[in-house]
């Protein structure tokens, strides 16, 4: 009964992963043999069963920028008996793309309290690291162009303070860095009237 239960609830856990394009693997330390299953598989842009299951093929199948630190985290991870949270880029065989996983591991040790294996899921983040660094090109082109260009520029908040200021901008109300303007209203800079019909108009707006 206890077997069947068991059997049941790694049948359950081995679909919920599947379900959620999570692989699972296992690293035998002593044989220095890895273990894939099919989810991995698909993560690399193998066929099922292909991977040979050696170290050195599995960091073959990373962008050759992210091997080395690879080798070092696999490395800390056993010399320090730690877990590993962090992304690696994987290049597939099958059409050269690059893809961004996101990987976990965690080491496990024997009866004799030494390093035996490191067990360890890995998912696909293409999609999301893709979004994230078309984002930071358009935030680093518009700080760009805020600092260059001579017209007053900046950005406020829905209570009317500064979260975003150009150089121009700054030195237009008497500072040098446009850091000092962050969190300041027109009230710390101009006059009260002057103030007060800055905001009615930006409310209008809002």
């Amino acid at each position: 009964m206890n077997n069947a239960l068991l059997s049941s609830g790694q049948n359950r856990l081995n679909l919920a992963l599947s379900s959620a394009h999570i692989g699972t693997w296992e690293w035998e330390v002593h044989t220095d043999v890895i273990w894939w299953d099919e989810q991995m598989h698909t993560l690399f842009g193998l066929a099922a069963g292909t991977f040979t299951g050696h170290r050195e093929d599995f960091f073959g199948l990373l962008h050759e920028e992210d091997r080395e630190r690879a080798r070092g985290e696999i490395a800390r991870t056993i010399e320090d008996c730690a877990e590993f949270d962090g992304e690696f880029r994987t290049v597939r065989p099958s059409d050269g793309s690059v893809r961004f996983l996101r990987m976990r591991w965690k080491v496990h040790y024997d009866e004799n309290a030494k390093v035996s294996r490191i067990i360890g899921v890995a998912w696909d983040i293409t999609e999301r690291r893709t979004t994230e660094l078309a984002l930071a090109k358009e935030r680093k082109l518009l700080a760009t162009l805020m600092e260059h260009l001579p017209d007053n520029i900046y950005f406020k908040d829905l209570d009317s303070r500064f979260i975003a200021v150009n150089r121009a901008m700054a030195r237009w109300v008497g500072l040098n860095d446009p850091v000092e303007l962050i969190g300041k209203s027109d009230q710390d800079l101009f006059t009260s009237e002057h103030a007060q019909r800055a905001l009615e108009g930006e409310r209008e707006i809002i």
